[in-house]
């Protein structure tokens, strides 16, 4: 029974040390990044590009420029502003993901783990009973040559 149970403690620790690993890159280590254009800068600059640049309508904008309006120290305004962006997009991602998931649905209407939509109901001890299992499909009445292999089962 435990080999088909996902595991949840195991999963939890993963989202964790991603979302910590994602705030401290974002909040402490982009501080040290490089100032210099990347290389797509660098071609527009070489080649006159960059000249007929405009500013685009988000240059106001509380984040603008990887930095946070109102906040004088670089390190702080930068770290801040990867701190929001992560927390962002954390929430953006996890809420897209909560509104498109699968939620497989019985015939009753409840779930694949015997719960109703809403996540009340039985869970899948109460919702199938060990006495329900017709008799063949009980532990204790298993015939052992239903434990082999199905291409060894046609050799009979």
């Amino acid at each position: 029974m435990s080999a088909t149970r996902p595991q949840a403690p195991r999963t939890r620790l993963l989202w964790i040390t991603g979302v910590l690993t994602a705030l401290l890159l974002a909040g402490v280590v982009s501080y040290y990044a490089s100032a210099s254009p990347d290389g797509l800068e660098k071609v527009a600059a070489d080649h006159g590009i960059d000249k007929t640049v405009e500013d685009h309508a988000a240059k106001d904008s509380p984040l603008a420029d990887y930095q946070t309006r109102d906040i004088g120290d670089p390190r702080l305004s930068g770290g801040l502003a990867g701190v929001v962006g992560v927390g962002a997009t954390l929430a953006l991602g996890t809420g897209l993901f909560w509104l498109v998931r699968r939620r497989p649905q019985g015939t009753d209407g409840q779930g694949a783990d015997g719960r109703g939509a809403d996540g009340q109901g039985a869970g899948p001890e109460e919702a199938h009973p060990e006495d329900a299992r017709p008799e063949s499909a009980r532990p204790e009445n298993a015939r052992p040559e239903d434990a082999r292999p199905a291409a060894a089962q046609g050799e009979r």
